[in-house]
């Protein structure tokens, strides 16, 4: 897990420029190995987080894909996508916003900060949203 990944933005390319709050190598499956970019937020408002959710393919997904895939970390059949936390109150109005998008789980931070409650569904399924990804090859360009 590399918390404040870095990500500069690639000219030549047009991609990049974020920082995501965590990008984590979720191996706990054999069969479903995935790159998954964490954002976490405890805003108001969910605007902010579904505006880079929208962005992911430019802003996260391309560049992660390629540097983790250049120094050797993942491979073109890995999985990608993207888990998102925030506050109860807001995520029923949230919710129908990133339901649109397979590769997109958004999951209540209160419901995953209580670790009695929540660690027999994480010990059973892994992080949230476990196989809502899109394959690396996707997203790479022909030159990798």
């Amino acid at each position: 897990m590399a918390p404040q990944y870095i990500l500069e933005w690639d000219h030549t390319r047009r991609e990049g420029g974020t920082v995501p709050d965590f990008v984590a190598l979720d191996f706990s499956a054999l069969d479903a190995k995935e790159v998954v970019v964490v954002e976490v937020t405890t805003r108001a408002t969910w605007r902010p987080l579904m505006a880079k959710v929208k962005q992911r393919h430019r802003h996260w997904y391309a560049p992660i894909c390629r540097q983790l895939f250049d120094c050797g970390a993942i491979s073109p059949n890995r999985a990608i996508r993207v888990l998102g936390f925030g506050r109860q109150h807001i995520f029923q109005k949230a919710k129908p916003g990133f339901d649109i998008d397979e590769d997109v789980t958004i999951a209540v931070i209160e419901q995953c900060v209580h670790p009695w409650e929540y660690w027999t569904e994480r010990e059973s399924v892994s992080l949230p949203g476990k196989g809502r990804s899109i394959p690396v090859s996707s997203v790479l360009l022909p030159d990798h």
